[in-house]
């Protein structure tokens, strides 16, 4: 999956819809990356509406912060 792909994808989950295996897997690992901006402390147990909002929410919140810099 590309970027769009995967953005187009996460916004559709966050929304409801199921996830892919393959997009719950990046969301993990972007949740890992993201650790210090998550809310979720369990993301392997999260439903997917739930870990993709929270992965959205943190890549916000870590632009909002490198750009701060």
């Amino acid at each position: 999956m590309d970027n769009l792909e995967l953005q187009i994808e996460l916004e559709a989950a966050a929304d409801g819809k199921p996830m892919s295996a393959e997009l719950r897997a990046w969301c993990l690992e972007q949740h890992e990356f993201l650790r210090e901006y998550t809310r979720i402390d369990e993301p392997s147990k999260a439903s997917d509406q739930d870990l993709a909002k929270d992965v959205q929410q943190a890549s916000y919140d870590y632009v909002r912060c490198t750009m701060d810099v």
